[in-house]
């Protein structure tokens, strides 16, 4: 009966063991398994942050030169007014003279 006790004694052992080393060994695949998925979120986020940084310059850059290209179109418009306006004031400075000129041929 002595070595029947310490049979199931050591039965009871080994199963206790053999249910420690599944739980371990599960644990452990849980542990790596949870590491895997934090590894890929926190890639992912970094992808996210670095695609939404690039979206950013991007934009910065459009705007950059649209700026850039609309100031340069109003620059040119007013240069076209100024060179107008001169235009137009010659043409009403040889207009008095013309007409200065012509008095001066009447009687």
């Amino acid at each position: 009966m002595k070595n029947f006790s310490k049979i199931i004694f050591l039965a009871l052992t080994l199963v206790l063991f053999s249910c420690q080393s599944e739980a371990t060994s599960q644990i452990q695949d849980s542990i790596s398994s949870t590491a895997k998925n934090v590894s890929v979120t926190i890639e992912n986020a970094q992808n996210f942050v670095q695609s939404g940084v690039e979206n950013i310059q991007n934009t910065y850059e459009t705007t950059k030169n649209s700026i850039q290209s609309g100031t340069e179109m109003i620059n040119a418009g007013i240069e076209s007014v100024r060179t107008n306006a001169n235009q137009v004031e010659n043409m009403m400075n040889n207009g008095t003279q013309s007409i200065k000129n012509i008095q001066n041929t009447l009687p």
